[in-house]
């Protein structure tokens, strides 16, 4: 059985590595700090959506903020997020495509952690993020409705 876990897990690896081989050549790299602040942010969005607690939607939504905060401190772009955040989204539903569940959420954990510590290193004001978000969001078309 061990075997077969680790074979398993093996094949999710180099599929998930085959997937990032291939999203390198798409989109130049962020800086790592901003990377992985957007991985932390598509992971907070993921648990604030599919949570049913609204105490829960709550704590994700705050960390959600946190994480976006730090993006746009380090970025000054919302179009930015827009731009990425949908390649992180799939990425973590590719793993939990591949891998165990268990092993998905250790490495969410993981990288939360990492985030949790850079943005308790340097507190980032939430309200320019906010702002810029809303005036982003209100300035977008809206989607034309479904005929």
């Amino acid at each position: 059985m061990k075997k077969q876990l680790q074979a398993v897990i093996g094949l999710g690896f180099w599929a998930l590595a085959g997937l990032s081989a291939a999203r390198a050549d798409e989109a130049p790299a962020l800086p790592e700090a901003t990377d992985q602040f957007l991985e932390c942010l598509s992971i907070a969005e993921d648990q604030r959506q599919s949570d049913p607690d609204p105490k829960m939607q709550a704590h994700w939504a705050q960390y959600s903020d946190i994480y976006g905060a730090n993006i746009y401190a380090q970025t000054q772009s919302i179009q930015l997020i827009f731009d990425n955040i949908q390649a992180k989204f799939d990425k973590w539903t590719n793993m939990r495509r591949f891998i165990p569940a268990q092993s998905v959420n250790n490495l969410a954990l993981a990288v939360l952690n990492k985030c949790d510590e850079k943005a308790l290193s340097a507190m980032v004001p939430l309200d320019p993020y906010r702002d810029a978000l809303d005036a982003y969001l209100k300035a977008r078309p809206a989607a034309a409705p479904a005929q």
